[in-house]
This record gives structure tokens, C-alpha cells and sequence, in this order.
């Protein structure tokens, strides 16, 4: 239901600058209303609804992004210290 409620809310808000739905809006037009909400706060008594929404996807895009081969290696040039890719476990001889 929230996750349906946030998808309303960019509609709403792509609706109302655009006259369209977020996905019938040109690329630039996406763009420049998730530019626009990002460096938006609620106004006083606007529901927080939409604004936690667009934060718990750019938060999971951001992370899955960061997450893949090109995010990690390409793009930060992670050598393997930043994250590996397979965890061993403690190498203590008394923890094995």
C-alpha cells in the first residue's frame, strides 16, 4: 500500500507540473521532478508520505548501484578493499 501510495504521489506531483503521469513525461521532464523533490522538504502539515517514499528508493538505488561490478569497481575503483567478494569468516585460530 505505501509503496502504491508513493507511485501516486510522484504521478501527482509529474501531474500537476506536466499535465502527465511520471512514466508518459519526457526523460527530461523526469528528471527535473526528481531533482525538484529531492532538494524539497514537506511544508508544514504535508504529509511525510511522498517525501519518506522518493528517500527509501533513491536509498535503495543508490545502494544497488553501488552494489554491482560497475558501481563498486568502475566507478569508485574498488581494488577489493572496499568490499569483498566473498567473506571468509574470523581467522583466529581460537574462533575456528
Amino acid at each position: 500500500e505505501r509503496f502504491l501510495a508513493g507511485l501516486t504521489w510522484i504521478d501527482t506531483r509529474s501531474a500537476a507540473l506536466f499535465g502527465r503521469p511520471f512514466v508518459s513525461a519526457t526523460p527530461a521532464q523526469q528528471i527535473a521532478l526528481l531533482t525538484r523533490i529531492s532538494g524539497e522538504s514537506p511544508a508544514s502539515g504535508e504529509p511525510r508520505t511522498g517525501f519518506d517514499f522518493f528517500t527509501a528508493i533513491k536509498t535503495m538505488t543508490i545502494t544497488g548501484y553501488y552494489t554491482t561490478e560497475i558501481g563498486l569497481r568502475q566507478e569508485l575503483g574498488d581494488d577489493g578493499r572496499l568490499m569483498l567478494a566473498t567473506f571468509e569468516g574470523c581467522t583466529h585460530p581460537e574462533h575456528q
